[in-house]
């Protein structure tokens, strides 16, 4: 968790910290070209690319009472997750 700060009194003891991050995923490219060649005077070519991006991020920061000294306070965790995905199959077969 970046820019996270603990709330918990420390002067009462110590915490058990734990940030976990598990990420799968990529990028791919999807390409088609062609070119033609009229009489070796004219010459026409081309390239369609698509990317294809699927990332999936899951982060769990957790911290609990080390010793069970510190008063109002036993554990937290908080659970973050991101995905993302561009150009799905039915776009890439809009685009071809």
């Amino acid at each position: 968790m970046a820019g996270y700060r603990s709330l918990a009194d420390l002067s009462q003891g110590a915490l058990n910290q734990q940030n976990t991050l598990t990420s799968t995923g990529g990028i791919t490219d999807l390409a088609l070209g062609g070119a033609v060649n009229l009489k070796d005077k004219l010459f026409f070519g081309g390239t369609v690319t698509i990317p294809l991006l699927n990332y999936n991020r899951n982060s769990t920061y957790q911290e609990s009472d080390a010793n069970g000294t510190i008063k109002n306070f036993n554990n937290f965790s908080v659970n973050e997750t991101l995905s993302t995905k561009v150009a799905d199959e039915q776009y890439a077969k809009r685009c071809i």
